[in-house]
């Protein structure tokens, strides 16, 4: 009797074990997926971003009197850059 349920027991705790495993192993497949996503998604933003930079301009000094203003602008970018309007 003794030997009975000794062995029934230590069958239910395979189970349990079983889950914990598969369930570790969907939580790694879900961070691997997570972790591709991200690089790619970075990869992609970093790419787009750097043609966004190409146009730069810095604000080095600016003056203003009670009528008038008078603003020092340097291109630090890569491109020739034309300012059409200043409102």
């Amino acid at each position: 009797m003794n030997n009975r349920l000794h062995r029934k027991y230590r069958r239910r705790g395979v189970f349990p074990v079983i889950a914990v495993l598969m369930l570790l192993a969907i939580a790694v497949a879900t961070e691997i997926v997570v972790y591709v996503w991200v690089i790619g998604l970075s990869g992609t933003l970093t790419k787009s971003g750097s043609t966004q930079v190409s146009e730069q301009l810095e604000l080095e000094t600016y003056n203003w009197t009670s009528s008038n203003l008078s603003i020092h602008i340097r291109n630090t970018g890569g491109r020739t850059v034309t300012v059409a309007e200043i409102y």
